[in-house]
């Protein structure tokens, strides 16, 4: 349940489908079609291919590590984290720490996804729906909140505890087992959100800082009128555009020690790229704001280069949350193809997030180790 969506997510960030992604990791040691031919049950994971594909996958992930001078300790401590996780959900958290930046309450949660999921999956396999009811209404950390539904008050968390309780097919699960992925999704995005701010940019005041990164119509447009919105250039505002919004005003504030008055142009964000030795990529910024895939190797390689011209020593590490809080927002909101011209999205209320944000700030710092910030303001006027 949990980890076909996360496997969508992370198909997005990487540009390719998991079996593809999974065999170029293997460097060969397990074909493409193989693995689509696991993934799809028409055959079982040979055993010895497995335990090669893992060796590899590993030292695939060691020598991308160390090209990016990760020091040793830390290379291995990832590592280290990765051998320990149960599943998909954790391994992708782990995959976004920077080096000395830690996600332990994210992580934890995560670690917590990976087990509902395979105990869930069990159920699934023998088609106990009972069974799979039960364990969802009798794990201690799904409480109300999970399965209520923000958008309609008729799905109420006793409402959806009821009909959990009533079900008698798989069908009658497709509504709440949806709720509750698109809750736990904003429950782990918020709980990440709180510790990047306080760890990656511990300078700043308790900001929910991916709520920055919801697609958005352009400010100044009325949609309360009921009349037809006419087409306009930089109408549509998506994750991925706001994120790249986001990535040039942290580095004015890098370079000027201040944030712009005004948002940097995209001609300057292209001359930033060119003038480090990518036109490669300045020639897709516009594609990117526009609703083309930008992939995970494609925002590091853009981050790294808005940093060119400082000495190594000062360029601070790509932000891995922030493109995963934006992957996730375009899997959850937009639809379509950029190529097929069906491109659209659903524009959230933003106070879903902000619901979920502000549990999980109550949650965590009323923890053992409450999470420590600063109190500089988080890109006043531009959020």
């Amino acid at each position: 349940m949990f980890y076909q969506w996360f496997v969508k997510v992370l198909e997005r960030m990487d540009g390719r489908k998991l079996a593809a992604m999974t065999a170029a990791a293997s460097e060969s040691s397990v074909t493409e079609r193989t693995l689509r031919n696991w993934l799809g049950n028409s055959t079982e994971p040979d055993p010895l291919a497995m335990a090669a594909l893992r060796t590899s996958g590993r030292a695939a992930l060691a020598a991308r590590l160390d090209s990016h001078g990760w020091p040793a300790e830390q290379r291995d401590a990832m590592l280290a984290d990765l051998d320990a996780c149960p599943g998909t959900v954790s391994a992708m958290v782990v995959t976004l720490q920077n080096g000395a930046t830690h996600y332990p309450a994210a992580l934890q949660l995560a670690r917590e996804i990976d087990l509902l999921d395979l105990r869930l999956d069990e159920y699934r396999k023998t088609r106990d729906l009972r069974g799979l009811v039960d364990v969802l209404l009798s794990t201690p950390w799904i409480d109300d909140a999970h399965l209520t539904d923000p958008q309609d008050d008729a799905w109420s968390a006793l409402s959806v505890r009821r009909h959990l309780d009533k079900a008698q097919a798989w069908e009658d699960l497709h509504h709440p087992l949806a709720l509750l992925v698109f809750n736990v999704q904003h429950q782990l995005l918020a709980t990440l959100d709180l510790e990047f701010c306080a760890g990656y940019l511990g300078v700043f005041a308790p900001t929910p800082i991916f709520h920055g990164l919801l697609p958005r119509l352009a400010p100044g447009i009325d949609t309360a009128t009921g009349c037809q919105i006419p087409i306009a250039r930089d109408m549509f505002h998506y994750p991925v555009r706001r994120l790249l919004d986001t990535m040039a005003c942290m580095r004015v504030r890098r370079s000027d020690g201040k944030w712009p008055h005004a948002m940097p142009s995209v001609k300057d964000f292209e001359r930033r790229l060119e003038l480090a030795g990518r036109p490669d990529l300045a020639r897709d910024v516009v594609k990117w704001r526009n609703g083309r895939r930008f992939t995970t190797a494609q925002f590091i390689g853009t981050w790294e280069s808005l940093y060119d011209d400082l000495p190594e020593p000062q360029q601070p590490p790509a932000p891995l949350a922030m493109m995963y809080a934006a992957a996730v927002f375009s899997q959850l909101f937009v639809a379509g193809s950029r190529e097929q011209r069906t491109l659209s999205f659903v524009s959230p209320d933003p106070a879903i997030y902000r619901h979920w944000w502000d549990i999980q700030r109550n949650a965590l710092a009323t923890g053992s180790t409450p999470l420590q910030f600063g109190s500089e303001v988080w890109m006043p006027g531009f959020l």
